[in-house]
């Protein structure tokens, strides 16, 4: 924040939940990172919007796939992880 807009910015509320977040940015209570898909029905001509870079990289949240090992004996759950992994990238070390 301090970064981009060259002013300081001290949080006085944290919450945990992205909802929470969107209401209050839609209520005037501060302002809030969102995941692209929780700015649907935000209107752009009453906020800014504003992809987030850090030291010049795409902020990116990890996304997590969970599932009980022995769900692979399902043919479906088998295929459908071995699909999602196919497409994951390995993480930067």
């Amino acid at each position: 924040y301090n970064d981009n807009l060259e002013q300081d910015y001290h949080a006085t509320i944290t919450v945990d939940q992205v909802a929470t977040c969107k209401e209050m940015l839609i209520s005037g209570v501060g302002v809030t990172i969102l995941p692209e898909i929780m700015m649907k029905n935000i209107s752009k001509e009453q906020f800014e919007f504003e992809k987030v870079e850090i030291d010049n990289e795409p902020l990116i949240r990890s996304t997590f796939m969970s599932y009980d090992p022995s769900m692979l004996q399902l043919p479906q759950v088998d295929s459908f992880v071995n699909l999602m992994t196919s497409f994951v990238e390995e993480p930067k070390a």
